[in-house]
């Protein structure tokens, strides 16, 4: 019963830090036009608080990202099988990437006629571009976060070679 109890405790710090740091990339984003520092479009309109708040914001939103990330998985990875968590990650990081990566990146900076995929085949676009994530716009937080898992998965040797862990792990 005391194990329930431990399980059903839920750390709504954590929460709220990935509210704050969810607000933070969200404003990050849309004040980035305003910034010296991102030379994709450029703008006459000069906004010096703008510009040295998002550097302050570059210093810590994706380290506070990847961490509750890293955190929040350690718990996850010992509750769920090593099928159960890949799978959960391609479902909830890599299908996101995709849909968004087809049915809005692509549509949109193709009819906006992008120079980042100006003579280059729909092919390279996809597979150079968005997949392999020479140019995925915003959206290349979530493949190389997945990697990172994937990475964190393969150096748990100690995990994987405890009998307690297997595929078929409900």
């Amino acid at each position: 019963m005391k194990e329930l109890a431990k399980r059903q405790t839920r750390d709504y710090s954590i929460d709220n830090l990935r509210a704050f740091s969810i607000l933070i990339v969200m404003f990050g984003h849309s004040i980035i036009l305003y910034s010296s520092q991102w030379s994709l479009y450029s703008t006459s309109i000069e906004v010096p608080f703008l510009d040295i708040t998002k550097k302050i914001i570059n210093i810590f939103q994706m380290p506070l990202f990847f961490s509750i990330s890293g955190f929040l998985f350690y718990f996850t990875e010992k509750r769920k099988s090593l099928y159960k968590l890949i799978r959960d990650k391609l479902r909830r990081i890599l299908l996101p990437f995709l849909v968004f990566a087809f049915g809005w990146l692509l549509p949109i900076r193709q009819l906006l006629e992008y120079d980042g995929y100006r003579s280059n085949s729909l092919f390279i676009i996809i597979l150079k571009k968005i997949l392999c994530g020479y140019d995925s716009g915003h959206l290349w937080f979530l493949p190389t976060l997945f990697f990172c898992f994937i990475i964190l998965i393969n150096n748990d040797k100690k995990q994987f070679h405890n009998h307690s862990y297997h595929w078929y792990k409900q």
